[in-house]
């Protein structure tokens, strides 16, 4: 029975750590990326942070090596969308009106879920200064998390492009 009992604590021991983990990475990227520190609605933290307790990022979180998201937020809708992938899995999710959406929905284009997994940067910002001419103007938030020894954070925040010819098959909903 001590054995069991034993068993049983350390395994919620090691549960409750990797529970906080992520959370604790959660809170270094909002630290980190978010610009806005007087913004009083939910943040990316917060939804990160229930999506976690709820279990919706196991599979992605099981082999934590680099991680990378997309974020962005429709002031007029007042819609947060994310995208969050690593080697093995990816999800996407809308939130609006205190409610989640897991479609299949695809609202970031190829070519910038490309340029954030080479977190090619300077490419980025020259598309910024010759594809981004949306209306609306779109910001899109891209953090890359790595962890090997350490956990390190990047992150580049930039308008929202697209190119016609290059992006017209993509399944952008904003």
């Amino acid at each position: 029975m001590f054995r069991l009992i034993l068993i049983l604590s350390v395994v919620f021991i090691f549960y409750s750590c990797s529970n906080q983990k992520f959370i604790v990475i959660s809170k270094k990227i909002e630290n980190k990326c978010e610009k806005n520190k007087s913004w009083k609605g939910e943040t990316f933290h917060d939804l990160r942070s229930k999506l976690y307790k709820e279990g919706k990022f196991d599979s992605i979180l099981s082999k934590l090596d680099t991680l990378y998201i997309l974020e962005t937020y429709d002031i007029e809708s007042g819609q947060y969308v994310c995208e969050m992938w690593n080697e093995q899995d990816t999800i996407n999710f809308t939130y609006n009106n205190k409610q989640f959406n897991f479609d299949q929905n695809k609202y970031f284009t190829r070519y910038t879920i490309e340029l954030t997994q080479r977190w090619d940067t300077t490419t980025i910002r020259e598309e910024e200064k010759g594809n981004a001419n949306l209306i609306p103007e779109m910001w899109i938030k891209a953090i890359r998390v790595t962890a090997s020894k350490a956990i390190k954070i990047d992150c580049i925040s930039f308008r929202q492009f697209f190119s016609l010819d290059r992006d017209r098959d993509n399944n952008l909903s904003n």
